[in-house]
């Protein structure tokens, strides 16, 4: 069982689409179970994703205790782009979509991380969004050699199955201008961040812990 991680905007779907390509497992419907850590006796080839949001740490720590077979893929995305992605993808309608939810969001997801990274480091992968766009094939090998299954070249074409319908409108191909969309923050998607007087600087600065943590710039 892989269970795919992270906070909302870093990826999960991605990686989630990939591993899915694999006939080894069995993927959830829907594809994610925001219940997943409150269940048992799930088959070992389940596969899912779950956003840190849905979940506490002791119905995480919990599940992995009772459930010795399930593994996590981590996601992981620069904090600077998963806040922008945030913030116009959920602008009107997302908790997380505001500068303190948002900000919020990615520091819950960080304390989980580091508990998890402590208590359960060897069922546990880091998966970093920007890798899986730039070299899917060698991401999707090292996850496979990690995980002990065989590698299959369908994982490499995750857009072609992306069964989140937002998702699958927006993403034809793997789209490497997803990544460092911070360099250009003030024009981006037409200059909302500037028309809506959102201070994205001092967000930046606020998540910059994380973002060295996880070794981005």
């Amino acid at each position: 069982m892989i269970i795919v991680v992270g906070a909302g905007r870093s990826g999960t779907n991605l990686v989630l689409e990939m591993l899915a390509g694999n006939t080894f497992f069995n993927p959830s419907d829907p594809p994610e179970d925001k219940m997943v850590f409150y269940k048992a006796n799930l088959p070992q080839n389940y596969l899912c994703k779950c956003d840190t949001i849905y979940f506490s740490w002791s119905a995480f720590s919990r599940f992995l205790q009772t459930s010795q077979y399930c593994n996590i893929i981590w996601t992981i995305r620069n904090p600077k782009d998963m806040i922008l992605s945030k913030m116009y993808r959920g602008h009107g309608h997302a908790d997380d979509a505001s500068p303190m939810g948002c900000v919020g969001d990615i520091f819950y997801m960080f304390g989980l991380y580091k508990l998890a990274e402590s208590r359960f480091n060897t069922r546990m992968m880091l998966v970093k969004m920007e890798d899986v766009i730039l070299d899917i094939e060698k991401e999707a090998k090292e996850i496979c050699r990690w995980y002990g299954i065989k590698y299959e070249e369908s994982m490499n074409y995750p857009h072609l199955r992306m069964r989140h319908k937002g998702k699958k409108e927006r993403y034809k191909t793997l789209d490497k201008e997803q990544i460092d969309l911070w360099e250009h923050w003030d024009t981006l998607y037409d200059g909302f961040f500037v028309k809506n007087s959102i201070n994205v600087e001092q967000l930046f600065r606020e998540v910059e812990p994380i973002t060295k943590y996880f070794g981005y710039k």
